[in-house]
């Protein structure tokens, strides 16, 4: 598989196998940058706000949901997606320390989140766990400068987590920070992945409606993803295109 970039919306995605996105994610440790691990959502949210786009476009964009992975598909693309909660725990596996800074979720809960990646990864070394509710830029800002972890993981759900990892991540440049929604309450044991049928399948956004009705508010966000998609497909003929290996 071609270790290319392809856009959908003016964004770039990153493609390739799980093996080749955790590639150029991890090039990124010791060299600071920022990872968002997009879905349609996300994708059609930045549309309409300019703060989320801008931040995109400094992150390595790689394709979570199943409706991103299909779109690249009609561009002839047969990439992978990579799920954030898996690709943050991934990026922890490597045979170097990892100083980890955890900001998001309720209060505790990015505390626990901290205890339990540290205990089931020898290599993390723990920094501090922020709480996401009230979160003060400034705060961080100087504890970033103070502490430099080699990652953080955002938790604040997008579009705040894109946007204040753009506000921040110039206090400490070799940092890198990645906008991982809920997986914090993963993390935690606050809340629990869905089962792997509908992982393999795509669908746990299905499941996590299902746990959480009150999500069904976001489906027309979904939607619009898709008309979107269409719109763009009668107008050009294409939905995107494909560009030269990016490096952020």
């Amino acid at each position: 598989m071609k270790n290319e970039d392809y856009t959908l919306f003016d964004i770039n995605i990153a493609v390739g196998s799980k093996e080749e996105l955790y590639s150029r994610a991890s090039e990124l440790i010791g060299r600071g940058g920022a990872i968002s691990t997009v879905n349609p959502e996300i994708l059609a949210n930045s549309e309409s706000m300019p703060e989320l786009k801008s931040a995109l476009a400094e992150s390595l964009c790689i394709p979570d949901g199943i409706g991103v992975e299909l779109a690249l598909r009609r561009l002839g693309c047969k990439t992978e997606r990579f799920p954030g909660v898996e690709l943050g725990e991934a990026l922890l596996e490597g045979d170097k320390c990892v100083r980890l800074g955890i900001i998001g979720g309720r209060e505790g809960v990015a505390v626990r989140a901290l205890e339990e990646l540290t205990a089931k990864h020898r290599n993390v070394i723990p920094e501090f766990a922020l709480s996401g509710y009230g979160i003060d830029k400034k705060m961080v800002g100087e504890l970033l400068s103070n502490v430099r972890p080699d990652i953080v993981f955002v938790c604040l759900g997008s579009p705040a987590q894109e946007i204040f990892i753009k506000d921040v991540r110039h206090f400490s440049e070799k940092t890198l920070f990645i906008a991982l929604g809920g997986s914090v309450d993963i993390y935690s044991g606050e809340k629990r992945r869905a089962p792997m049928p509908f992982r393999v399948l795509g669908l746990e956004w299905v499941w996590r409606i299902m746990r959480e009705p009150k999500r069904l508010a976001r489906v027309p966000n979904i939607l619009r993803f898709y008309v979107n998609l269409s719109k763009s497909s009668r107008k050009s003929g294409k939905i995107g295109k494909k560009l030269p290996k990016f490096t952020r």
